[in-house]
């Protein structure tokens, strides 16, 4: 019978996590647990180096939310704090300002190229307004059509004279 003291059939502990190591799923190399990143709602990991160059090619392209890049993979995303480390400042800060414009419901942008800024309707199901000044640019703009101002003129002719 064993007692609380004969512990010869226990293994020590011995392994170390900072010798630890994974294979990244993009570069396919073993890589320490320190230089890995485990994304949300999946089992994949990454090292910082593809993170790096994953994350910033797909911010390049303006995606907001970043899907895992293992085909099979329906639910994992990278976590952009998380990866903050791993990116250029700019591509972080371009990140983010994806991900506030990606949660904004009824945008658009103002039809005016030199302006473009993005606007919201926030009409609901109210009366209809088709008189609207960007805030930015204080130019008029059609809210019904979302086009350049056309006084006198409804959106469908205003439309169909953009297409002769």
């Amino acid at each position: 019978m064993k007692t609380e003291k004969d512990n010869s059939d226990l293994v020590p502990y011995t392994s170390n996590p900072a010798k630890s190591k994974l294979i990244c799923g993009i570069c396919k190399e073993n890589k320490p647990l320190s230089d890995l990143l485990f994304l949300n709602r999946c089992s994949h990991c990454f090292c910082s180096r593809c993170v790096g160059c994953y994350v910033s090619s797909k911010v390049a392209e303006n995606m907001a939310v970043i899907s895992c890049p293992i085909p099979e993979c329906k639910n994992g995303t990278f976590d952009p704090l998380l990866c903050k480390p791993m990116i250029a400042r700019e591509v972080f800060d371009h990140w983010c300002m994806s991900l506030c414009v990606f949660v904004i419901k009824n945008k658009f942008y103002c039809p005016f190229m030199d302006c473009f800024a993005l606007l919201t309707d926030e009409r609901g199901n109210q009366e209809v307004i088709r008189e609207a000044e960007c805030p930015h640019c204080h130019r008029l703009f059609c809210a019904e059509c979302k086009s350049t101002w056309h006084a006198g003129m409804t959106c469908e002719n205003f439309h169909k004279l953009g297409k002769n």
